[in-house]
């Protein structure tokens, strides 16, 4: 039964790829898309359904927006305008398409030396991007100088709970900077940031694998977001160190 299983994923596996391959997509493994809602697409919308909270008549931007469904997901929950950029021609092409018009829009951009405006936005929203960056810092600062005074900065990373979390990241080619949630407050603190910390939980009763390839059985509102103080952030596991970052005054 359990190698039936395994031949069933590798031909699932095989059918995903060609159709990312057909909506002019990459095949890597840390883009995630609509046409696979698997486990690891719902857990990465609960992040931005999260976000969504903060959004309402906001300017937001979507740093690093892959396919746009967060950039969207965002709009419909309430910002004034809500632009997402990728440096993936594909992704912002596919994301045009999908999720394109009215108070979303996309555009083509390298995290690493784009630049805008003072008072550009209110919110600027980065989920699962600052791993990828080799100087986060730079970004974050960068980041802090598009906003207005009362904006806000929202990130989610992957949490680093031990050496073997950390050897596991370091083994990814796609993550450059592999930071604890302490190291993570530390870089923001430092940045001119006021922290807040959230813990990011799967409450479903079917368990979670995100190397699924399969349709996922859990919805959105199976995850849940809790607000943390660093040291308990350790107490429990988490998805996601999720933080809300507010300009120090």
């Amino acid at each position: 039964m359990r190698d039936r299983r395994a031949r069933s994923n590798l031909w699932l596996r095989a059918q995903n790829r060609l159709k990312k391959a057909a909506a002019g997509l990459p095949f890597s493994l840390e883009s995630v898309w609509p046409g696979v809602p698997n486990d690891l697409f719902v857990a990465h919308c609960s992040i931005y359904r999260f976000f969504g909270e903060f959004v309402p008549g906001q300017r937001v931007l979507d740093a690093a927006c892959g396919t746009g469904y967060g950039t969207y997901e965002m709009a419909a929950a309430g910002a004034s305008s809500a632009v997402g950029i990728d440096r993936d021609a594909g992704a912002v092409r596919y994301a045009k398409r999908a999720y394109g018009g009215g108070r979303v829009d996309f555009r083509c951009a390298d995290l690493s030396v784009v630049r805008f405006p003072p008072n550009s936005f209110d919110v600027v929203a980065s989920s699962n991007t600052l791993e990828h960056l080799d100087d986060p810092g730079e970004f974050v600062a960068r980041a802090g100088s598009w906003l207005s005074d009362a904006g806000l900065l929202l990130v989610a990373v992957p949490p680093i709970y031990s050496a073997a979390d950390l050897d596991m990241h370091a083994e990814n080619p796609f993550h450059a900077s592999n930071l604890s949630a302490t190291e993570w407050w530390s870089l923001f603190v430092s940045s001119g940031w006021t922290p807040q910390l959230f813990r990011h939980r799967y409450l479903g009763l079917a368990p979670l694998d995100f190397s699924s390839p399969r349709r996922s059985n859990a919805q959105v509102e199976d995850f849940e977001f809790s607000q943390v103080g660093l040291e308990q952030f350790y107490e429990a596991p988490s998805i996601t160190a999720v933080f809300v970052l507010k300009k120090s005054r």
